[in-house]
């Protein structure tokens, strides 16, 4: 059986090992996979157990890149999975191993962490709309989609909205009352009625919010 001749740091990267078998270059892993395995010097060696290794290495690299990429904001496991399958693109893998099972394997040791929940997202996101840049539930719905976000999820989540739609869309046209207030009523609702499709607003939510700015505007 294949035997470990020897181990030695790489120079670039001393957190890196390169791994020799029957005097012979291997494989690389880094210093937790290695220190994990209790791969020694003289040790026997499988190729199955290499693969194995190899295996988990690539996993451990993913997970590094996978968790600086989630460390900015939140991330749907669409936009993960995107993003690690890109990052697999730009490498050559030993073995042939399956980029697939890799991504895969890394994506639910991130659901089982906690570090991905697409629940918990589409919250998260719907919150910053609220809160930064308010618009409609169907520009909201359209952006989860985009990021991959199950239909019953943003379902279940938009319908968790306390506040209402005709409240956020009374929020986003306050912020252009001032450029509109001197217009005529028709042009006022024309224009207004406009920039909230545009925020992604139902038309009905658009025209209680058009009655009731106009109601106050009236009552000044």
């Amino acid at each position: 059986m294949p035997e470990v001749t020897a181990i030695e740091t790489q120079k670039k990267k001393p957190d890196r090992f390169n791994i020799f078998v029957d005097g012979k270059f291997a494989f690389g892993l880094d210093a937790e996979t290695l220190v994990k395995s209790g791969l020694k010097v003289g040790q026997e060696i499988s190729e199955k157990e290499i693969e194995k290794l190899v295996f988990e290495n690539e996993i451990k690299k993913l997970m590094d890149k996978a968790l600086r990429f989630l460390s900015f904001r939140p991330r749907s496991e669409k936009e993960v999975h995107r993003q690690l399958n890109k990052k697999l693109a730009t490498q050559k893998h030993r073995r042939n191993r399956n980029t697939e099972e890799i991504v895969n394997s890394v994506i639910e040791r991130l659901k089982h962490l906690g570090y991905i929940d697409d629940e918990e997202f589409a919250r998260w996101w719907v919150g910053q709309r609220q809160t930064h840049s308010p618009r409609g539930a169907r520009l909201i719905r359209s952006e989860l989609f985009q990021k991959g976000v199950a239909q019953e999820i943003i379902d279940k989540v938009l319908s968790e909205d306390e506040e209402g739609e005709v409240e956020q869309a009374l929020k986003t046209a306050k912020k252009k009352l001032r450029s509109y207030q001197k217009l005529n009523p028709q042009e006022f609702k024309q224009k207004m009625g406009q920039y909230l499709a545009r925020r992604g607003f139902d038309w009905e939510v658009i025209k209680e919010t058009l009655n009731r700015l106009t109601n106050s505007l009236d009552s000044r």
